[in-house]
């Protein structure tokens, strides 16, 4: 009689054999089922790990040792069928630029499927969707992967015959930057242009917006389309910027002007002009901090609830080029974007957005305003996404620290 199997979750282990990582499980004296073994794995020893807990979970429901041993040996064969039959399709970032990739395994070893490589993420996902759909109708794998292989072919030649390729990226011009995608439209050169930018960190975030408005539209053409219709759509909004840049300072300009200092004195020596020789100063409005400096300037503090409700759409917006996120609080910034307040300005090109604002500022009460901001067609660039997970996770271990804190015997 056999002995007794051990416990499975403690059975086997993960090996490295030829550079190749797998799960393996060894039981003495059984033959051919003495030996388990898991798909090879390559440098990715995590997921080795996983399919050594998976063959180990399939034991767990069997009661005899010979049972135990059959599901284990049963679950590695399926994840090596699995390994060996799948096909994983993906965009993957390369040098200045996007290709679609599908990656497969043959014999163990790993091989791939390359799209050609654009300077555009949504032309490089329109290519996988088109390298997948080639072997939607192909029964065997074998076929699947020739197909696939030959439409990421087929792509390839056509780009390079046509000469269709969609270059995109930032540019510097006079006293700037510049986001500008290139294409080719039946042999003649063709470009989308963004705003001019003072600062190159503007000009890529401009990028990545008309990136974006390409990104989920199929047909290139289409893709075109969509990406010229927001670069339009950045430019207007830019010289909207602007406008409300010149409104801050005008009215900057008249405060100052208007005011009465506290103290004059007949005589002149006593007296000492505070004005600039310069009739129209520069103002810096490039930070929040500068923005609000601007509008409160030679004038007697008020609290932010009781500022005077906006009269129309520019009033509203310099208010929330303002904006302070917490004390002002969801009702005032529902308020002023009712009012056509335009969610996405930005003053100067460090400042930030009122989403951009909310996500740093913003107290825990308040973060609600996201949303808001969201609804009424806020655009949440990948820096935001990004900033925004950050703050998630900062508020998750800070809630879950002051919760453990009284169980700390650090703590007196």
């Amino acid at each position: 009689m056999p002995p007794p199997l051990r416990d499975a979750s403690k059975l086997g282990a993960v090996v490295n054999r030829h550079g190749q990582y797998r799960a393996e499980i060894f039981a003495r004296g059984l033959g051919r089922l003495a030996h388990i073994e898991g798909p090879r794995r390559g440098s990715d020893k995590k997921r080795a790990f996983e399919d050594l807990l998976t063959i180990r979970d399939a034991a767990t429901e069997e009661s005899t040792r010979m049972g135990a041993l059959l599901a284990m040996k049963r679950a590695a064969d399926q994840l090596k069928e699995d390994n060996e039959t799948s096909a994983e399709g993906g965009v993957v970032a390369v040098n200045n630029g996007f290709r679609a990739r599908v990656q497969y395994s043959e014999n163990g070893e790993p091989r791939e499927i390359k799209g050609p490589r654009q300077s555009i993420e949504g032309s490089a996902k329109a290519d996988l969707e088109l390298i997948i759909a080639a072997a939607a109708s192909m029964s065997g794998r074998a076929e699947r992967i020739k197909a696939m292989s030959a439409e990421a072919h087929r792509l390839q030649e056509r780009l390079e015959a046509d000469g269709e390729a969609e270059v995109g990226g930032v540019i510097a011009v006079h006293n700037g930057f510049r986001a500008r995608v290139q294409y080719s439209e039946s042999g003649e050169p063709r470009e989308i242009l963004g705003p001019r930018r003072s600062s190159e960190h503007r000009a890529q975030r401009d990028m990545e917006m008309i990136n974006a408005a390409g990104c989920d539209v199929r047909g290139r053409a289409e893709r075109i389309e969509a990406m010229d219709k927001e670069a339009h759509r950045l430019q207007a909004s830019a010289g909207h910027e602007t406008m409300i840049a010149m409104e801050l300072g005008r009215r900057q300009f008249d405060r100052s002007h208007m005011q009465t200092g506290p103290d004059f004195h007949d005589d002149e020596e006593d007296y000492e002009a505070s004005t600039d020789d310069d009739p129209l100063p520069y103002y810096d409005v490039s930070t929040r901090e500068a923005r609000e400096s601007l509008v409160a300037a030679s004038a007697p503090a008020k609290q932010p609830s009781s500022a005077a409700p906006p009269t129309n759409a520019v009033e509203a917006t310099i208010q929330l080029a303002t904006y302070d996120a917490s004390p002002w609080g969801l009702a005032r910034l529902r308020l002023l974007l009712d009012m056509r307040a335009d969610p996405n300005i930005v003053i100067g090109d460090k400042g930030f957005s009122p989403l951009r604002t909310v996500i740093v500022f913003a107290c825990v009460d308040h973060v609600e305003m996201r949303d808001v901001l969201l609804s009424y067609g806020a655009r949440e660039t990948k820096e935001d996404r990004e900033s925004w997970q950050r703050r998630r996770l900062c508020e998750k271990n800070e809630a879950a620290w002051l919760q453990n804190r009284h169980k700390d015997d650090r703590v007196g």
